[in-house]
């Protein structure tokens, strides 16, 4: 579904993707992980065609450069880190700019458009939120917010930068569980770049692991989250524990300095 070839992007003399290749077939969920500044959100950005790049990238079997604007805002759904978000509109309204890839020109959303988007407030349980200006909403309402008009665009392609920043951890499992059910119902194809190393391992079926600007590492979430890899990128502080029930949990270790000058 999603091909990167040999990825590169400069920004004047920084170099922020040095021949990245990744795969992504359809219905796949891949996490990027690695430190900041590691090339997470640059990779879904050249993805998304927000800005240029060198290298191939094909989506659904085209080369990304022969799209239209149209065509490839309904293939691609795309969830920044940073959105803006309009103080004055409400959050149905907000969400309906998800359909608009959907719409002819001077098109007005249909009653089934708004059906779409009333359903995921519900399923986000922001149904309460439809008639607030997004300026009264808190972070994590609105983040779940940005998230409920990517979803609306059913789009067959998610990119998802940090979708849970603000969420506290009952709400980011629930938000993920979310996009997990509708992969699964629509065959969703996801990238996602997710700092919580325990949730990437938890819901991606493969992780690729970026380390300045390159591939450190690609594959199922047991054969990346490893404390030789992990501490490697991240530094000496990085653990992976096993629960009980077998899924793999990343801690950080507090170092014998640090801990002995609390004492």
């Amino acid at each position: 579904m999603i091909g990167v070839d040999d990825l590169r992007v400069s920004f004047g003399t920084v170099v922020a993707l040095d021949g990245v290749s990744v795969s992504v077939a359809r219905g796949e969920w891949v996490a990027l992980i690695g430190p900041n500044g590691a090339g997470k959100t640059t990779m879904l950005r050249a993805i998304g065609g927000i800005f240029g790049s060198a290298g191939g990238i094909s989506l659904a079997g085209v080369p990304a450069r022969r799209l239209s604007h149209r065509r490839r805002a309904r293939l691609i759904a795309y969830v920044p880190q940073h959105p803006r978000l309009p103080a004055e509109m409400s959050g149905l309204d907000y969400v309906l700019l998800g359909r608009t890839p959907h719409l002819g020109y001077f098109a007005v959303e249909s009653r089934d458009d708004h059906r779409i988007c009333l359903d995921l407030l519900d399923r986000m349980g922001l149904t309460d939120m439809a008639g607030r200006r997004l300026a009264t909403m808190s972070g994590g309402e609105a983040q779940r917010l940005v998230l409920a008009r990517a979803l609306a665009q059913q789009a067959p392609i998610l990119l998802l930068d940090e979708p849970t920043s603000a969420l506290d951890l009952g709400r980011r499992v629930d938000a993920l569980e979310l996009v997990d059910e509708l992969r699964k119902e629509r065959s969703l194809t996801v990238i996602s770049a997710i700092h919580d190393l325990t949730l990437a391992g938890q819901f991606a079926d493969r992780l690729v692991l970026l380390d300045r600007g390159r591939v450190a590492a690609d594959g199922a979430p047991s054969a990346v989250l490893r404390d030789d890899l992990l501490s490697g990128t991240f530094g000496t502080g990085v653990g992976v524990l096993r629960t009980p029930d077998g899924e793999l949990a990343v801690i950080s270790h507090r170092s014998g300095q640090s801990a002995a000058r609390k004492r």
